[in-house]
Parts: structure tokens; sequence; C-alpha cells
């Protein structure tokens, strides 16, 4: 199956199989979709929150939503390299500052420093 074709018939919660996502428009896809989809939580690792795919005011509108939708759901990051985030401004911090309660933005350890990927 195409894997375009698969995020179009992707059911978060019912739909099973791995998917490697190597590229950003996958990545994009895939992030698009998931933020659509989740109910409750979605948790997002990633090395520096690339903001071709992070920043975009589509993928934090559906992050909006999902924190909105009841008390009891949240977003929880966890990013190896903050610095370009902090410096040059990033949608998803502010709407973390905004939404503090339900979405927590945290740093890896020096631990991760050779991770590379994002989840």
């Amino acid at each position: 199956m195409n894997q375009e074709r698969f995020f179009e018939n992707f059911m978060l919660g019912v739909t099973s199989g791995h998917i490697p996502v190597d590229d950003r428009t996958l990545n994009l896809a895939a992030i698009h979709k998931l933020a659509s989809s989740a109910t409750r939580s979605l948790n997002v690792i990633s090395r520096s929150l690339d903001h071709l795919i992070f920043d975009r005011l589509d993928i934090i509108e559906e992050l909006s939503k999902l924190v909105r939708r009841s008390r009891s759901t949240n977003i929880k990051v966890l990013v190896y390299d903050n610095t370009h985030i902090v410096k040059n401004g990033h949608r998803l911090l502010a709407l973390a500052n905004r939404i503090p309660s339900k979405i927590a933005i945290r740093q890896l350890s020096d631990d991760f420093k050779d991770y590379n990927q994002s989840m």
C-alpha cells in the first residue's frame, strides 16, 4: 500500500501497521493525521521541533482543537535542542504559553545528544 494512501485511510486506534516516515511530506501528513485524530493526548519527541512541520498554522490549529476538546486532553513534547525554538519563536511554544496546563514542552538530557528522529 502506498504511504500517502495509508494516511488517507488511517484511523487512530483502529488501523495497525508500521510505516517508516522518512521525508518531510510524509512526516507532515502523519503529524496532521495524528493531530486531527487524537482524542486524549499526543506525545511528540523530536530533536528540534522542525519549523517546517510543527510551526505550521494548520498543525497548531489541530493541536489547539485537541487540547480544548476536554479537560483531560494534553500534549507532551520532548525536544533535545530548544535553542532555535526559544531564539526564533515557534507557534507550538506560543500555544504552550497560552495553555500551560495542557501542553508541556521539556528538554531531553545530553544522554540523547545523538538522537535525530521524531516520533
